[in-house]
């Protein structure tokens, strides 16, 4: 797998924060060097044994559904002891929410495209 070293911020903006890279470089799954100039970002790699991982992820199907706890679900539920206005200004935070993370998808599915080409 030929591959280019990953800043954390380029990490978080694939997987918005759910991975946890110095514990990876702690584990051994991905190497760590710091930039000497510059902002001093941390550049991450798969190491070989990481690489392995990732493998053996990405082959593994799913055993269980993944339950999100979406807040506002939950407060929709309770819908009834909100006035119209609240529920309304609910609706509209929420609706931004996920235009904010279908632009998030949208340019990771951008960033793709252009490394392959398409």
């Amino acid at each position: 797998m030929n591959q280019r070293p990953i800043t954390e911020d380029d990490l978080h903006a694939y997987v918005d924060g759910v991975l946890e890279p110095e514990r990876l470089a702690e584990a051994g799954l991905l190497s760590r060097k710091t930039e000497t100039g510059g902002r001093r970002r941390k550049l991450y790699k798969l190491t070989r044994k990481g690489e392995q991982a990732l493998k053996t992820w990405l082959k593994a199907a799913p055993n269980a559904i993944f339950e999100m706890r979406d807040m506002a679900v939950l407060q929709l539920f309770f819908s009834e002891f909100m006035s119209r206005e609240e529920l309304v200004h609910l609706a509209k935070s929420q609706a931004e929410l996920y235009r904010e993370r279908l632009a998030t998808y949208a340019q990771i599915e951008k960033n793709l495209c252009r490394q392959n080409g398409a």
